[in-house]
């Protein structure tokens, strides 16, 4: 349709300033994570049968790093990237780059997490309901092939958080800055 806005302007004449699609990749993660890293991790970890052995394990590691990230971080970047979608002039937005890192990001964490926190966390509860809490936090448990093993498979979503994730989205923002919107001309 083709409705007049005063002066002869039509919807379809007006381009959209924002370009919304990667911040709400963004913001939908943080649905995600609140529900699985905060909300599934967290109740676990709350139940109080369970907080008394497991307090201090990698079960809490485990739901920091969902909480936390997930939630926190997604929606910061969100946010910043909100803001930089107003300053940056839209040819030099690269939403390819975005969308890598945003995967990159969720991804690697979600290894981080399943891949080591979570296992290692069930490994010291273990180990808390057999010898007791002092026993799952002592250098035999932590220095262990299990713990040792596990914790080089976490580098492997770490790699792929940071060279993926991390250090993209810096250079975008970094290499961004003289491609900025003019005040007198957006």
């Amino acid at each position: 349709m083709n409705w007049p806005i005063g002066g002869g302007w039509s919807l379809e004449s007006v381009e959209p300033k924002t370009f919304m699609c990667e911040v709400w990749m963004f913001i939908l993660a943080v649905n995600f994570w609140n529900i699985f890293g905060a909300g599934v991790f967290g109740s676990i970890i709350n139940l109080p049968i369970i907080n008394y052995f497991e307090h201090a394990t990698y079960l809490t590691n485990n739901h920091a790093h969902g909480a936390m990230f997930g939630v926190k971080g997604n929606i910061a970047l969100g946010g910043m990237l909100f803001c930089c979608q107003h300053l940056i002039r839209r040819e030099f937005w690269n939403a390819r780059l975005i969308k890598m890192s945003f995967w990159s990001l969720n991804i690697g964490i979600a290894l981080m997490m399943f891949l080591d926190l979570f296992p290692v966390g069930v490994y010291q509860l273990m180990a808390v309901f057999d010898s007791g809490f002092w026993y799952a936090r002592s250098p035999e448990i932590v220095s262990g092939s299990v713990f040792k093993t596990l914790t080089y498979f976490r580098s492997l979503g770490g790699n792929i958080f940071v060279f993926g994730g991390v250090i993209p989205m810096i250079w975008f923002i970094l290499s961004r800055r003289s491609k900025l919107l003019s005040e007198n001309n957006p």
